[in-house]
This record gives C-alpha cells, sequence and structure tokens, in this order.
C-alpha cells in the first residue's frame, strides 16, 4: 500500500493543493510516513492531525489501474480502522476545482470542531 507513486510527489495537483490549504489557513503536514505494525503503510499526501484527517491527491496515470483502486480502498478501510478520516481527490477534481476540494475540507474541519 504505501509506495507513493515518487513522480507525484510535488505533482503538480499536489502544489495546487498545497496553496489552496495555505490560502485557506489550514495547518497542514505533508508527506507523513504512516506505520502500522512497525512498517510503514501509507504515506497520504496532506495530514490535518487536529481532524484526524488523510488527503490523498490521486493522480489519473496513477490510480486508474483497476488492482491499484482496490488497494486504494482497502487501504482506507485499515486507516479507517484506525480512526483516521480519509479523502480523496482525484486530478481532475483538483484541476477543475481546488477551491471547492479545500471547501469540502472546510467543512468537514469545522463539523469535527463542534463535535470536539
Amino acid at each position: 500500500y504505501c509506495a507513493p507513486n515518487k513522480q507525484a510527489i510535488g505533482s503538480p495537483i499536489e502544489i495546487m493543493f498545497r496553496e489552496e490549504l495555505i490560502r485557506n489557513n489550514i495547518k497542514f503536514e505533508e508527506q507523513v510516513k504512516f506505520n502500522l505494525e512497525n512498517a510503514k503503510f501509507s504515506v497520504p499526501d496532506f495530514v490535518i492531525g487536529s481532524a484526524g484527517l488523510m488527503i490523498y491527491c490521486d493522480g489519473t496515470e496513477f490510480h486508474k489501474d483497476p488492482q491499484r483502486i482496490i488497494m486504494d480502498k482497502q487501504q482506507d478501510r485499515v486507516l479507517q480502522t484506525q480512526g483516521f478520516n480519509v479523502f480523496r481527490f482525484s486530478g481532475s477534481e483538483i484541476t477543475s476545482d481546488v477551491k471547492k476540494c479545500v471547501r469540502e475540507v472546510l467543512m468537514f474541519i469545522s463539523l469535527k470542531n463542534r463535535k470536539a
């Protein structure tokens, strides 16, 4: 599950997403390694620790393979059982309206803060 596509790190969609997070004053960490049972399990593109949120920016090239899609879904379920919330945004979602994607993140953070 864990290996991010090396060409995706710092990809245009990640840069767009990062810049929009910054514009919205959202505190985040990038490319945080998540270990499970003492082994690297996942490297989300962005982590918003205050909301327990892991965000993946899924480029079409790497995430179009049916086997990769299955692995992503399995990974998400494992992360959810560990108490994390997982958002996946496709490259086309990000490029067509990155502001809408980040509004979804803001809405989630707001809901989490209300419950706390």
